[in-house]
């Protein structure tokens, strides 16, 4: 048991690793400052708001901002692949449509199986919050990076 805990974690470390650095590979230096500062709130947004309202937030946003949609595109991504193993059921749809129908599959679950996605996305979050610490450079207003 305690070696399959294990083992998902390393997959969630390496999914977020890889979408970290993707976003970085692909982006412009302001859109990886707006990224750090939205990864970094996002733990305590789905514990203050749950994770429903959060990601309708994602949804609100993508539309003006690449780096809402990328982010809720990767939960999207990660809920969808095989060794999820929760209750929600996503299809592979295009880019634009992910957040969507997210958004409707997380309104339409129980308590429980709500609060388990909520929890296996702050877990997510988590190891893109470490990644991004350590592969985004923090700046200050003028631009200069700052030292922790």
């Amino acid at each position: 048991m305690e070696n399959r805990v294990i083992n998902q974690e390393k997959i969630k470390a390496k999914f977020a690793f890889s979408c970290v650095k993707d976003f970085i590979d692909n982006h412009t230096i302001d859109e990886h400052k707006k990224y750090r500062t939205y990864i970094r709130s996002m733990p305590t947004m789905i514990l203050n708001n749950g994770i429903g309202a959060t990601i309708a937030f994602l949804l609100s946003k993508s539309e003006k901002e690449e780096v809402h949609s990328k982010i809720g595109i990767n939960i999207y991504d990660w809920l969808l692949k095989k060794h999820n193993r929760h209750f929600i059921e996503l299809n592979d749809k295009e880019d634009k449509d992910k957040l969507k129908e997210l958004t409707e599959q997380i309104i339409s679950l129980s308590s429980s199986e709500y609060r388990a996605i909520e929890y296996e996305i702050i877990s997510l979050i988590s190891w893109f919050k470490r990644f991004v610490e350590g592969m985004i450079e923090e700046a200050d207003e003028n631009g200069e990076k700052e030292k922790e």
